[in-house]
């Protein structure tokens, strides 16, 4: 049941990340599509006791955390040159 709350809300969160008004709406509707990626994987872990996912799942938030912070730094130093 939880499942189907998570696809739904990662159905949203993607659209979300296609229809966004800014760049930054979609880099953080990346983001959050990562984050819950991450869970449903770790759901699945957890349901077949297979805990290997939960290592790719921690290394996937690690790469999608490093990304957004330097998008943002990108981001803030052409909001310096205007």
């Amino acid at each position: 049941m939880f499942e189907y709350i998570l696809m739904l809300a990662f159905g949203i969160t993607l659209l979300r990340s296609i229809l966004g008004t800014t760049f930054g709406d979609r880099i953080i509707a990346v983001n959050a599509l990562t984050y819950l990626a991450v869970l449903l994987m770790a759901i699945y872990a957890l349901e077949t006791e297979n805990y290997f996912l939960l290592d790719i799942g921690i290394v996937a938030v690690i790469l999608s955390f490093i990304g957004t912070l330097s998008i943002a730094k990108y981001l803030s130093k052409e909001e310096r040159k205007k």
